[in-house]
């Protein structure tokens, strides 16, 4: 049954707060497309910083990409080193099995709108909005820029989004459905590498339970890596670079500027700059886990039992590991912050149930940040209309957008790590260093 709650004198259904406004958008954008009005479709979807239209558009063209690669594949093009019908291909080698199940044609119309609605489907049984600020707020990040972009395009992290909120609701059934979520987070790993992330889910089971499932990640890996060396190599060497004040975001966007600034005031040798650029990232990151992790432990309050895991909790570590975890790794294409989306329901909880102050601050601010990214091509797309210069959007980025990210990302780390300090292996470590027998002090 849909949430209402009483207000103002009559019942207001939460879910129609919620999800009403991001609908009506969506079936909004198909009628214009499929009515022809393509000149009305790009300049609503560019003026409200969603990038379409450049010559031979088409929605869904993420999707179209990887489809192409299948079919050129086919026909004996080596997509991995030179593609000549399209892009060089920047996906796992094991996507090209693919190819022999692919039929001779496809409707991407109607593919795209139809794996649009299923994920909007699953967001809406994710979010489940309780309070009338929480549907409001869900309202205002399903309608970002972000969202809009992630549908549009539905490139594939999209798809894998949704399998990674399936695979954490059968996390929490029983015994039977946590492993096939173990195969479906670790079947999309195989496809875009990063959801293996969320493997770290196996911390939340016992110890032997957990190191059982990380011995078979670490097996199975190697032994992807081995069979796929030379591919992979060749796939890692096609991923692309982007300017770093552009809509890319990631951990080393502020060090790649940085660099480029050195390398105009002082003439060092590149390798050397480059060198020194990865040294002060590194230090950065190392930073930020260590001093997220001190102030988790200030923030924590004692426990012996473990963290009940329910559908919130295992949404929020999947994909904070994931947010986490691909900041550091390298640049992201924005449509890839959809991945924040998972982190809004715990959040919300933590906003309104924690039991410290402090703990409930951290949440809201969070909360703040993460509408602030969702938003972020929207504000700039107004920056560079009204001055029509593009450098204004770069400073913004560089003085708005990396902060958030960089503060998101302690503050969302710091929960990761209080989510951890409360997980049966932790608590097991816990307890052994205590049973330790402690030395007599020398007379």
């Amino acid at each position: 049954m849909l949430k209402s709650i009483k207000a103002n004198g009559g019942y207001v259904n939460l879910y129609i707060i919620a999800f009403s406004i991001p609908l009506i958008l969506f079936f909004f954008f198909c009628f214009l497309w499929i009515n022809g009005n393509h000149g009305v479709y790009t300049r609503v979807l560019n003026g409200v910083g969603v990038p379409v239209g450049w010559p031979a558009y088409q929605p869904f063209v993420d999707f179209r990409n990887p489809l192409q690669w299948l079919y050129c594949y086919n026909r004996g093009v080596d997509v991995l080193h030179v593609n000549t019908c399209s892009a060089i291909m920047n996906y796992s080698p094991i996507w090209l099995i693919f190819s022999k199940i692919i039929p001779n044609s496809f409707n991407f119309g109607f593919f795209g709108v139809a794996i649009d609605i299923v994920i909007a489907g699953m967001i809406i049984l994710m979010l489940r909005p309780k309070t009338l600020s929480s549907s409001a707020f869900y309202m205002i990040i399903l309608s970002s820029p972000i969202t809009v972009l992630s549908f549009e395009r539905l490139n594939i992290d999209l798809i894998l989004f949704g399998v990674t909120i399936g695979a954490c609701f059968l996390f929490e059934l029983n015994r039977r459905t946590k492993i096939a979520s173990y195969l479906l987070i670790y079947s999309s790993a195989l496809i875009k590498f990063y959801p293996v992330m969320a493997m770290g889910l196996a911390v939340t089971s016992k110890p032997k339970r957990f190191l059982v499932v990380s011995a078979v990640t670490l097996l199975a890996t190697a032994g992807f890596a081995a069979i796929y060396h030379h591919d992979l190599r060749l796939v890692f060497s096609n991923l692309p670079y982007s300017n770093p004040l552009r809509e890319v975001y990631g951990g080393g966007n502020l060090f790649a500027i940085a660099g480029d600034l050195a390398a105009r005031l002082v003439p060092v040798e590149p390798a050397f700059l480059a060198m020194a650029r990865s040294a002060v990232y590194l230090l950065a990151g190392l930073s930020v886990f260590i001093g997220s992790f001190l102030w988790a432990q200030r923030l924590a309050t004692p426990q012996d039992e473990p963290l009940p895991l329910g559908k919130d909790e295992t949404l929020f570590l999947a994909g904070g590991l994931i947010v986490v975890g691909t900041f550091f790794a390298g640049q992201n294409a924005p449509y890839r912050a959809i991945w924040l989306l998972m982190l809004l329901p715990y959040l919300m909880t933590l906003q309104r149930n924690a039991g410290r102050a402090a703990t409930r601050q951290l949440a809201s601010v969070l909360l703040l940040l993460i509408a602030t990214l969702m938003w972020f091509p929207f504000f700039r797309t107004v920056l560079d209309l009204s001055s029509g210069d593009e450098r204004y959007g770069d400073l913004l980025a560089l003085i708005v957008r990396e902060p958030s990210w960089w503060t998101l990302i302690a503050g969302l780390t710091t929960l990761i790590w209080m989510q951890l300090d409360r997980t049966p292996t932790a608590l097991s470590i816990r307890r052994r260093l205590a049973s330790r027998p402690q030395l007599a002090p020398v007379k």
